[in-house]
């Protein structure tokens, strides 16, 4: 190692090697990645299997996020409705003087 790494900070020395040595092993990995990627005998199939799993997680994912936007919006829409129903004025009061919605004003009304 040069003398430079180690000058001003002393404990930089074991940072900077291991820094370096993961740099290593990520090149190599990406490396390895790339040659089964791109073998020339099967990296085809491979390509287009890796292709497909990625294009169905992605479907995936984005059928998972509109069902959870759909679920969050019923959710924030029935919350909006029981506040409403809460309110103390009169308007919200059906016929019979219950809340509507409620049970004996559903009963009453039958």
């Amino acid at each position: 190692m040069d003398e430079m790494a180690y000058e001003g900070n002393e404990g930089t020395g074991a940072c900077v090697t291991a820094t370096r040595i993961s740099l290593i092993i990520g090149s190599v990995g990406l490396g390895a990645l790339l040659m089964y990627l791109f073998d020339p005998d099967r990296g085809r199939g491979r390509r287009s299997r890796l292709s497909d799993q990625v294009s169905s997680k992605a479907t995936r994912l984005s059928r998972t996020a509109e069902a959870k936007g759909r679920d969050l919006r019923n959710r924030a829409q029935g919350l909006m409705h029981n506040v409403g129903l809460r309110g103390t004025n009169s308007e919200s009061k059906d016929r019979a003087g219950q809340e509507p919605g409620s049970y004996r004003s559903l009963e009453q009304g039958i």
